[in-house]
């Protein structure tokens, strides 16, 4: 059975996969709307400007194209100067921001080892208040494969201790793999009609503690 070992650099305080801080947030109360406001702003229609559906993919596909855009991290900072040099673009009033501190969770890089070899693992923020428990020192277990989670999916295996690997289409089979013991668990995200899973397979395994 191969054995692996989960680590995050030293920088991230405690192999922790996120920690809570302040930080300063520049951007605009309706980003939540900023799709309907992009799509439906004052703008002449030529034959040179784009259909309605390709504009608003072409939004999409930019605001995807930075990454990881929570809250503090520079995603966030390059979507709201899109945004703003978007509605400034459009030269029909002034543009302005509103700054303030709000507490966030930030997730540092992690990796994982197995039998010599590193990937990169990318935290997901699945717990609303409590960041994750990784000891500063990383840990190590034996590695097994779970499938989907269903309890039948263990037969055989020795959970306690190990680190399981899940498919990421598994609901909230997580907490199986935590009742019998598991160290860790990591997703595997084998995506979607060719692209990365929708946030519904990461909205179903949400917890508020």
């Amino acid at each position: 059975m191969p054995h692996a070992r989960l680590h995050t650099p030293q920088r991230a305080s405690a192999h922790r996969a996120g920690k809570r801080r302040l930080v300063p947030c520049s951007s605009f109360f309706a980003v939540l709307a900023v799709l309907a406001a992009l799509s439906c702003a004052a703008r002449p229609v030529s034959a040179q400007q784009p259909a309605p559906d390709a504009f608003e993919r072409s939004v999409v596909e930019k605001m995807a194209s930075f990454g990881d855009r929570s809250a503090g991290t520079e995603g966030c900072r390059k979507a709201a100067d899109y945004i703003a040099g978007f509605f400034e673009d459009l030269g029909v009033g002034e543009v302005g921001r509103h700054k303030y501190l709000l507490p966030v969770m930030r997730h540092e890089s992690s990796s994982i080892t197995i039998a010599g070899k590193t990937d990169v693992l990318r935290p997901a923020a699945l717990n609303a208040l409590t960041p994750g428990a990784v000891p500063e020192a990383g840990l190590a277990g034996p590695v097994i494969w779970a499938g989907h989670g269903e309890f039948k999916e263990f037969n055989g295996s020795k959970v306690a201790g190990s680190i399981v690997l899940m498919d990421l289409d598994s609901g909230k089979n997580w907490i199986n793999a935590a009742q019998l013991g598991a160290k860790a668990l990591i997703y595997i995200d084998r995506g979607v009609d060719g692209g990365p899973a929708g946030k519904g397979f990461y909205q179903d395994k949400f917890e508020l503690t």
